[in-house]
This record gives structure tokens, sequence and C-alpha cells, in this order.
């Protein structure tokens, strides 16, 4: 899972911080824009609340911040509902202002779920999620916005992109004759990828995983049969009934679930089954020693629910449930 967050904030060293008779000097620099380092690791635990508790040390560089600042955090720790960030501020010109070592978070209350998502947090968010909700998952997850295209190498150059920024690195991106990416670096990741509604889904891991995404669309029942088939059309009967959500959200986390499953290479003949269902949006299911999360979101800007969905194996034996599980990686 990535732990490795950025963001840009600003600084006014000029603001007046202290009454008229107390000296301006800021001996700690710009208290407001060691707020905003703080508040920015907020971003990275999306669904929960934290409160800072304590630091460990505190480097500050003698010489006046360079505005806007970019913030590095590096979670080190996560552990009983405590979080340890490493955090490194640098100033415009790359060098470094300030080094924040062991800031130590408590998460103190889980947050309701979001109406609407921006992309970059709904990322983050799944990427929390699923190592809770898939035993043994470390799944690096990111949601880009798509620039619009009409070729497929612009498709292929925003995959590659996006592949890149859940990698973390700038890994070259290969493809198989059919089209899927390759990716070899010395981890031996494995990586997926989806696209719909202006939106590219890029996942990472160490084993076999794949993804899709989907927008939810209204379709008569016996169409949703035909697609699916009589076994699955009725798995997604049961999923709203038990989530207590329309037909066609429900048949479209089956239909994702299902385009999951094939592009881990599972056999088409594994039978899918419904798990539990989750009070804050997610449908857990299963097929063989497959595990699979879905999760039905709105991105902002869009009045359009999407379904993304995430397949995952249980135990290192998990090749043998699939025919092609020797690929070492999908899209």
């Amino acid at each position: 899972m990535s732990v490795n967050q950025e963001a840009v904030i600003g600084t006014h060293e000029a603001s007046d911080w202290f009454g008229r008779y107390l000296p301006p000097t800021l001996v700690l620099g710009d208290p407001g824009a060691h707020d905003a380092t703080i508040h920015a690791i907020q971003a990275c635990i999306p669904h929960a609340l934290i409160l800072p508790i304590g630091l460990e040390r505190l480097y500050r560089a003698a010489r006046p911040a360079m505005a806007p600042l970019t913030v590095y955090a590096h979670e080190r720790v996560y552990e009983n509902n405590t979080f340890i960030y490493d955090v490194e501020v640098q100033n415009a010109d790359g060098t470094v202002q300030a080094v924040w070592q062991g800031l130590r978070f408590r998460q103190v209350d889980t947050l309701a779920p979001r109406g609407t998502w921006v992309a970059p947090l709904l990322a983050i968010y799944c990427e929390r999620y699923l190592s809770t909700l898939l035993p043994g998952a470390t799944i690096a997850v990111r949601l880009l916005v798509s620039l619009p295209y009409t070729r497929l190498d612009e498709r292929r150059l925003h995959t590659d992109q996006a592949l890149q920024h859940a990698l973390e690195a700038p890994v070259s991106i290969w493809r198989r004759p059919d089209g899927k990416p390759v990716v070899h670096d010395s981890q031996t990741r494995v990586v997926s990828a989806a696209h719909s509604a202006g939106l590219t889904l890029a996942i990472a891991a160490p084993g076999p995983v794949g993804c899709d995404m989907e927008v939810v669309s209204r379709r008569p029942a016996a169409l949703w049969r035909d697609l699916l088939g009589p076994e699955r059309y009725q798995l997604a009967t049961l999923i709203a009934h038990q989530a207590g959500e329309d037909q066609d959200q429900a048949a479209t986390r089956v239909w994702t679930a299902s385009e999951s499953l094939r592009k881990v290479g599972a056999l088409e003949s594994t039978p899918l089954v419904l798990v539990s269902v989750q009070a804050d949006g997610w449908v857990l299911l299963a097929a063989g020693s497959w595990r699979l999360a879905t999760l039905a979101a709105v991105i902002q800007g869009s009045d359009k629910h999407i379904v993304l969905a995430f397949a995952q194996g249980t135990n290192s034996n998990v090749e043998k449930d699939c025919a092609c599980a020797s690929m070492n990686t999908v899209t």
C-alpha cells in the first residue's frame, strides 16, 4: 500500500500573529504554514478524524521560507489507531525548509461516508479500506481524471501515467500481444487498470490483482440477465435486497466484479458469491480463492454513480484457481 503523500501550501511570514506589544519575531517560522502542514495529513486518512498528539523532533532551516511550500509525508507506522508520519517541507526552489520526525496522530472518530468524492481522495479511501476489507491486501490505488482522447495510443499513454502513479516510479510499461500492460521492476508487482466516466483507475500490488470501474446505467432486467447470466443475475438480486439498492447498481457491482475476475485470469465458471454488505457502501464477494470488494460512489461534479471493483487472491496458491495466473500483470 502506498504510504507517501504530497501537498502544496502557502506561507505568510508577515502576518500579525501576536498583540502589538509583543515581539513579532517568529522563532519557528510561520505558524499558519505549520498548521497547514499538520492538516495536510488529514487527507491521507479521509474516512477518519485524526488529531495530532506528539512530535519526536522538528528541524527547521534558518533561511526564510519561499512559497509555495511542498509537503512530503511518509507514513512510518499505523498501529492501534495511532499514525506516525515523517514529513519533509521543501521551499519553492527544492531546498529543505523543515523536517518533522515522528509526527503522531490519533484517530478519534470515524467519518460518515461522503455523498460525493474528489477523485484523488476516493483513491486514498479505497486504498485504506481495502487493507482492512481484504486481509493481507497491499493494493496501491490511483484514480485520475482522464484527458479527452480519440486514439488508442493516447489512451495507453494515460493508462501508463496512471500506473506509474500507482507504482510511485517512472517505470516502463510494456504490453502483451493482447494489449494488457506488463511492468518489470525489482519488486515484480502486478498492475491493473480500468476506464469509465472520464476517469482512469489504476492499481498495483505484489500479487495477482484486477480492477474494473463502470457507470451505473439503467437497463431492462432481461438485458441484465443476458449480460450476467442466470446465476450472477440472481446474485445481483440478492445484493439489491441485502444492500437496499436498486437492481441496476447491484447488477453493475456483479458486472465489475466479473470483469475484475477475468482480468486476474480466474475461470469464468468460478462461482461468485456474496460475503457481506458493509454499512459504508462496500459489498464483499468471493470466487474460489479470490476475494472481491466493490464500492458505489459519486464523483464531485457528476451526478452519475460509478462502481469500482477490486479482486485479489487470499493465498500464495491462488494461481491454481486461474486459467492464466502465471501471467505477471493484468489490465
